[in-house]
């Protein structure tokens, strides 16, 4: 989902059901954003933002492809990212042997998080940077033993807790 900073349209994104739906600010649906290739073929919209200059980026990860898209405030298609970034030799050498990732991982990894919006809260201990917890729609403290005492705080003596531990692979600790 975002919103568009020039009309404050907010696009929604559904890569199951292959659609982009657009809602006006007071929330009335206005259409959907078709696949700029061909609206007769399916995509799968995922990640969704805007430009500066108030473009639509979308990650689409299509079993066709991934690839990263701008469109223009009308929909039509202004730019590709994918080209320049899944087929350049030594960026498909670190997402095969090294370290780096593709550009719609970040997307993907943290989409299933934000499954987590239903919960009433979910709170983040001992992130790096609180911004990309707030990004994710979460919200960051300092340490567990602040987030039990919020979580107290907010449901009484003993409320429910998950922990999500990362294995030692991607765990910097």
């Amino acid at each position: 989902m975002a919103a568009s900073p020039t009309t404050g349209e907010v696009y929604v994104s559904d890569r199951h059901s292959g659609a982009i739906d657009v809602y006006a600010p007071s929330g009335e649906w206005k259409g959907i954003v078709p696949n700029p290739d061909d609206p007769r073929t399916a995509w799968a919209p995922l990640g969704l933002g805007f430009d500066g200059q108030g473009d639509l980026l979308v990650t689409d990860v299509a079993l066709s492809g991934q690839r990263i898209l701008q469109l223009g405030p009308d929909g039509t298609l202004q730019r590709r990212f994918e080209p320049e970034l899944a087929a350049r030799e030594d960026y498909v050498a670190a997402y095969r042997t090294g370290f780096g990732f593709h550009p719609v991982h970040p997307v993907m990894a943290l989409y299933p998080l934000k499954r987590l919006r239903h919960a009433g809260r979910v709170l983040v201990a001992g992130a790096e940077d609180p911004a990309v917890v707030r990004h994710a729609g979460f919200e960051p403290v300092a340490t567990v033993e602040d987030a039990l005492a919020e979580a107290a705080a907010t449901h009484g003596p003993n409320p429910s807790v998950a922990v999500v531990r990362y294995p030692p692979a991607v765990n910097r600790t």
